[in-house]
Formats: C-alpha cells, structure tokens, sequence
C-alpha cells in the first residue's frame, strides 16, 4: 500500500484529518529524509572501487 493510500485510507476511517497536502507535510516531518540509491548503482560504484 501506498504512503498515499495509507493516508486516504486513515482519513476515511477519521484516524486523521485535513487535506492530502497537510498529510503529507506531517508524514515529510516525522521521518528522516533518506536517499534512495538503486542497487545497480551500487554495485558499480563497489566495482569501480575494486579496480581502482
């Protein structure tokens, strides 16, 4: 399920209210922003570094 659709979902059952855009905001506050590296990614910066 979707942060998105987790949200919907909890509005519709009154866990929470306000607009999607407030939601979203709360959810951005409460967690640490984390970097998305794709395995791929990594694999070949790991590579490089071994045939360095």
């Amino acid at each position: 399920m979707t942060r998105r659709t987790v949200l919907i979902a909890a509005r519709a059952h009154a866990a929470i209210s306000g607009e999607l855009e407030a939601l979203r905001h709360r959810v951005a506050k409460s967690f640490p922003l984390q970097r998305y590296v794709p395995r791929t990614a990594r694999l070949a910066s790991a590579t490089r570094k071994v045939l360095r």
